[in-house]
């Protein structure tokens, strides 16, 4: 198989991450005593007055000493002032988390731009010249509160590589420590806050500390290589890394997870150093007018999930920027609809990524999902408080952009494991569901809450990207050459506009079974398409209805046996498929792990996308190649996304029976609201 631009076809996602523990603390670890020196002046040594002005020793004035700084973990506010800066002009402030681990450090960081002070009032201006020209932010860390900055004002991450918290200094010198980091840029979209990283480090940095007056605080210089960039400042906040807020509302009929003895969703996420505070309104809601049509105890559609979210008291997400704010809505869909999701991915109404989740408190814990669902099986989540709580936490996780550990490490009882796999994980180890249920994150979850970027975490940022972020390498990839992937277009020409059905399927033509995922969705990025152009360029299709929380188990494919799947290849995130006349290759990559080890299959096809001839192919093509109605086309809900209905309808008036049209009005787009539905089935 071709592993060139294997994980550009594989749609992997860069979230740069600090994982190397940095920064001795002891220094017996660099085989030195508490004074490796001694006394440096045990006696005075005799004087010589014809070499007195020609060698003065270094004891006659001064002694020289270990240096050996102890950061207290938590946050601390950071500021960089560049070299030359007048104190109105640009600087960049922000947060450094500091995470001590065994005898060492995890250090990362966050830079948001503070743009130019063009004025400040007469009075007090004074105050305000000396405010600016010190090193930290007093107005971002008055109180000891983790400051939030503006969502456009973020300009980069820092990644900690290596720090040197032992020097040798004079005693009437400050004992220096170096912090040295990676800088990732980001780079923001046109619109909304969803952007993106580089695979490699903009450059790296240096920063040279000294304690000050203030505990803990301290300020130096930031390098480049030899060059001085400016001034740096770093002061200790909190004992948490990073806060947030959750705000938790219920509709008539249903009920809210409910704290279980002394935990609760403040003292899980607690287990990950985060200092959410929570609100809880225990009044129930009315369902909104406009969901007339969504019947309260169904499953719920996540365009309707984030439309009740959307008239909770108190939503308003222009305060993302003020307040890292997530919302989590109960409702009371009943047994079967996966107990909770997800919902602002998919179902996202103001592109505005991640602000809210929804728990079914009236869904549960049915013996299809698992066998080891003990004394709640086929029970509501409603009635076992323990697990209820667990399933709500893991939805805000997913909020918090977190994925499932089956992706990561393998299945395990904490938060971001799916419930069905929790269950069987802890009747494996001899215990009980629910009674021994972990309220808690595991390390790997703890590690990305606490050192991924900021967009990567905070609600209304970067969307959320599931495994893609847990893409292996090529060499780390077995290819299962009888595992034989056929992919099938509808057609093997379209026009430009046009939605292209799209099936695959999957036969094991070994002599023996082959485990395989149940479902070989696209939204659950087992299947991931890419889309190879005229040019040579690659586009790999990213689901707009991502599958945040779905569950889906290994089955085995006997010999001769297949298992299929399909879509409407048309839009992804990244754009559309099929944008200009040409050969187009569609690759279709199925992509699991057997034992945590990734295994793959692949097959291909071409499709010629005709070059327009007439004014209507155009006018047409104008009309639907908007990503209006690419997510319409996607997400099968033409209510969800409004202007891509008159798109819709303007093309339709220019000439209904145009193959594009055509196919549009079979999607049952052309006015009426309809749902696509994923298949897999075995035959």
């Amino acid at each position: 198989m071709d592993t060139r631009s294997l994980r550009t076809r594989l749609g992997s996602v860069k979230i740069p991450e600090s994982i190397d523990v940095i920064g001795l603390k002891d220094p017996d670890e660099f085989g030195l005593t508490p004074d490796p020196f001694g006394p440096i002046n045990p006696i005075d040594p005799p004087r010589i007055p014809e070499l007195e002005n020609v060698f003065r020793p270094p004891w006659e004035n001064n002694r020289l000493r270990p240096c050996n700084t102890t950061l207290q973990e938590g946050c601390y506010t950071l500021t960089f002032r560049p070299a030359n800066t007048p104190w109105w002009g640009n600087m960049f402030v922000g947060t450094l988390r500091v995470e001590s681990v065994g005898r060492g450090y995890r250090i990362s960081g966050d830079l948001y731009r503070r743009g130019l002070l063009l004025s400040l009032p007469v009075q007090g201006i004074e105050h305000s010249f000396q405010r600016l020209q010190g090193a930290s932010d007093e107005e971002a860390d008055a109180g000891g509160v983790i400051p939030i900055y503006k969502r456009r004002q973020y300009s980069s991450y820092l990644k900690g590589t290596s720090a040197s918290m032992f020097s040798v200094s004079f005693n009437n010198s400050p004992c220096t420590f170096t912090l040295n980091f990676d800088e990732f840029d980001y780079s923001h979209p046109a619109t909304g806050f969803s952007g993106s990283f580089p695979t490699s480090a903009a450059r790296t940095l240096r920063y040279v500390m000294n304690a000050v007056k203030t505990n803990g605080s301290y300020t130096g210089k930031a390098f480049s290589g030899s060059k001085e960039l400016g001034s740096v400042s770093m002061r200790w906040v909190s004992s948490s890394f990073r806060r947030a807020t959750l705000k938790m509302h219920k509709l008539q009929g249903s009920e809210l997870p409910p704290q279980v003895g002394s935990e609760d969703m403040r003292s899980i996420f607690q287990t990950a150093g985060w200092d959410v505070s929570v609100s809880t309104d225990n009044t129930a809601l009315p369902k909104p007018s406009s969901l007339s049509s969504q019947v309260a105890t169904a499953c719920w559609t996540s365009g309707n999930l984030h439309r009740f979210m959307q008239t909770v008291p108190g939503y308003d997400p222009a305060i993302l920027d003020t307040d890292w704010q997530a919302h989590l809505v109960a409702v009371p869909a009943t047994l079967g609809c996966s107990r909770g999701i997800m919902f602002d991915s998919s179902g996202d109404l103001n592109d505005v990524k991640r602000e809210g989740a929804a728990t079914f408190s009236h869904d549960g814990f049915p013996v299809s999902n698992s066998s080891n669902f003990g004394t709640a099986e086929d029970e509501l989540m409603k009635d076992h408080p323990r697990a209820f709580l667990r399933s709500a936490a893991h939805e805000v996780g997913h909020t918090f952009n977190q994925i499932h550990q089956g992706f990561e490490g393998g299945s395990d009882n904490s938060i971001m494991t799916v419930t069905p796999s929790v269950a069987d994980v802890i009747a494996g180890a001899g215990q009980s569901f629910p009674d021994d249920i972990n309220l808690g994150f595991n390390e790997t979850v703890r590690q990305h809450l606490i050192h991924q970027p900021d967009p990567a975490v905070r609600p209304g940022a970067m969307e959320f990207f599931g495994a893609a972020v847990v893409t292996p390498q090529a060499d780390q990839i077995a290819v299962v050459d009888e595992a034989v992937v056929t992919v099938k277009p509808n057609s093997q020409t379209v026009r430009l506009g046009e939605p292209l059905p799209l099936k695959w399927s999957l036969e094991n033509t070994s002599d023996a079974p082959m485990v395989v995922p149940s479902s070989l969705c696209m939204q659950s990025l087992t299947a991931r398409i890419s889309v190879t152009g005229p040019r040579g360029d690659i586009r790999f299709v990213r689901p707009v209805d991502i599958e945040v929380c779905g569950h889906h188990k290994m089955q085995t494919l006997s010999k001769d046996e297949t298992l299929s799947s399909g879509v409407t290849l048309y839009y992804g995130t990244e754009g559309f498929a099929f944008s200009e006349p040409g050969t187009h290759t569609i690759e279709v990559i199925l992509l699991w792990q057997i034992a945590g080890a990734s295994v793959m299959a692949s097959g291909s096809a071409e499709v010629w996308v005709s070059y327009p001839v007439t004014a209507a192919d155009n006018d047409i093509a104008a009309q639907l190649l908007h990503p209006c109605v690419g997510e319409c086309v996607a997400l099968g809900d033409s209510v969800l996304v409004p202007e891509a209905k008159s798109r819709i309808k303007a093309a339709m008036a220019i000439q209904a029976k145009h193959p594009a049209c055509e196919r549009i009005k079979k999607l049952g787009l052309s006015g009426t609201t309809s749902t696509r539905k994923k298949s897999s089935s075995k035959k």
